[in-house]
């Protein structure tokens, strides 16, 4: 059964670069500031987030390391994800790496700092190889 849980909106400030083919996701190495809005439509438990973001960046032959348990952990303390309410991600990159912004759906926002590899790493989650055969182009 297909079900949707929200819709996701991606902004990124290098508009002129920004590829919408299968090298969007390179093409945002060169965004400084990438954003994700998840306009959820359903009610999901943070914990259920967390599990399908760490399937996302398996499924894309990701090891799950120090940064990116880290941003899991952060997920899966964080608020569920609320029907009709927002869940944003900002990634800055800055001269040392990537800092990561996550606001849930209490609009509580958590942040932590990695490397510059990070942004990349996230973004597979919807940009790389999907882990539902429905997201497949």
């Amino acid at each position: 059964i297909s079900v949707k849980v929200y819709v996701a909106q991606l902004f990124a400030d290098n508009k002129p670069t920004f590829s919408r083919d299968q090298n969007a996701l390179t093409s945002l190495n060169n965004a400084k500031f990438v954003a994700l809005k998840l306009n959820m439509l359903r009610t999901v438990g943070a914990s259920a987030l967390a599990v399908s973001f760490r399937e996302g960046l398996q499924a894309n032959g990701l090891t799950i390391d120090s940064e990116l348990t880290t941003l899991l952990g952060l997920v899966e303390k964080s608020a569920d994800g609320v029907s009709g309410k927002t869940i944003t991600l900002l990634l800055k990159s800055t001269d040392t790496g990537t800092n990561v912004y996550y606001e849930d759906t209490n609009g509580q926002l958590k942040s932590f700092s990695g490397s510059a590899a990070l942004k990349s790493k996230i973004l597979s989650i919807w940009l790389g190889k999907p882990v539902d055969d429905g997201l497949a182009a």
